[in-house]
């Protein structure tokens, strides 16, 4: 975040994927992203937590703008092309890339990519698919990415909905930890899930063996008897060993292979 003038600085112009734009403008943008929700407790943790983050600086800054990393360009972008998003904690690398309607990413540890998230529905050779559907795909649906800049550094903010629920998630460098991503994730909830968490396929990278799983799935903690709509939140760290969750998250072993 830049104190001072709105302007863009001169570094716009050997850079030109950054726009700078005023806070209130992003808090619209966002809200616009969820649907237009219309009061401000609907807004979901991940979200509200950078959102706040930026207000609060607004509030020692008046005039401060800041800056998001997405595609410019003079045509309006197709359905079928969105420039790729990346997110870099040393050694490791986050790689958003769009899958026909939304966003899926890809974990690099030393340029090896060995996750990659499992997004949609895909069929499974098993008796039953775990709830998963088109309204509760494998892994939270994204529609838009941005990567934007904060008080502690680069983070990436994401939002998307499927069915009657609301998507949201914010991805930024550990500070206590080297090559480390926090992963922070809600989804605001109609009605009771059929299906909800991450879902990774791990990939093969020489020198490590080979995995045992065919996918692994991060879930939130099971539903108490709470009123509808709710929102649900879970979290994990991404790093060059591996995938860990944060409690109450749960981490599972996914052995059904995909058709």
């Amino acid at each position: 975040m830049q104190p001072g003038s709105p302007s863009a600085p001169a570094s716009l112009s050997v850079a030109p994927a950054l726009l700078f734009l005023p806070v209130a403008q992003f808090a619209a943008i966002v809200s616009h992203s969820l649907g237009n929700l219309s009061c401000q407790s609907c807004l979901l943790p991940a979200t509200a937590k950078i959102c706040l983050s930026l207000f609060a600086e607004a509030r020692t800054h008046p005039s401060s703008t800041f800056y998001i990393r997405m595609p410019v360009s003079s045509s309006k972008p197709t359905p079928g092309h969105r420039s790729p998003v990346c997110l870099v904690a040393g050694r490791l690398e986050l790689h958003f890339h769009w899958q026909i309607d939304r966003w899926a990413h890809r974990l690099l540890s030393d340029g090896q990519v060995y996750w990659q998230s499992i997004e949609g529905a895909p069929a499974i050779d098993a008796p039953g698919s775990r709830g998963i559907s088109p309204n509760w795909p494998a892994s939270p649906v994204f529609t838009e990415v941005s990567l934007i800049d904060t008080a502690t550094g680069p983070a990436v903010l994401a939002v998307g909905r499927a069915g009657r629920s609301h998507f949201s998630a914010s991805m930024a460098a550990a500070q206590a930890e080297p090559d480390t991503i926090v992963a922070e994730l809600a989804c605001r909830l109609q009605e009771l899930p059929g299906w909800l968490g991450s879902t990774y396929q791990p990939l093969p990278v020489a020198g490590r063996e080979p995995p045992a799983a065919d996918w692994l799935a991060i879930r939130p903690p099971a539903m108490a008897q709470q009123r509808l709509p709710a929102t649900i939140t879970w979290s994990y760290l991404l790093a060059p060993t591996g995938i860990q969750v944060t409690p109450p998250a749960s981490c599972e072993p996914f052995p059904f292979r995909s058709n």
